[in-house]
């Protein structure tokens, strides 16, 4: 049943992310076999994974390798983000009562839209 969950264990890491289903699947597996928690933990590290990243549910090499790609692809566009977000964060509007205008979309989601979703699902 050990090498049959590492083996299902692999594979459902393949991809750097571990959805909620399949950490549900594979919860159950371990129950209906009888494979300990501290079993399932050091056949996650043997394969690279911490405990953090198993409950997030993302290898965190993955969004380095996201991060990286993304500076590489707009690497005068970084520094001007973050001054954009710093300008547009809490700034006051002036009328009859002070508003706060928040910012619309922070680094991280034009991050993400500017990858867009194919490059999300790469290996």
């Amino acid at each position: 049943a050990l090498e049959g969950y590492k083996d299902l264990l692999e594979l459902v890491i393949a991809d750097g992310r571990i959805p909620p289903e399949q950490k549900h699947a594979l919860h159950r597996y371990r129950a209906r076999h009888g494979i300990p928690e501290a079993e399932h933990f050091q056949m996650l590290s043997s394969l690279g994974w911490t405990r953090a990243e198993y409950d997030d549910g993302i290898l965190n090499s993955k969004w380095s390798a996201i991060s990286l790609l993304w500076k590489k692809t707009h690497p005068q566009k970084l520094p001007s983000l973050e001054k954009e977000r710093e300008s547009r964060s809490f700034k006051k509007e002036r009328s009859d009562t002070q508003k706060l205008t928040l910012p619309q979309k922070g680094v991280q989601e034009e991050l993400l839209e500017s990858l867009g979703p194919a490059t999300l699902n790469c290996q």
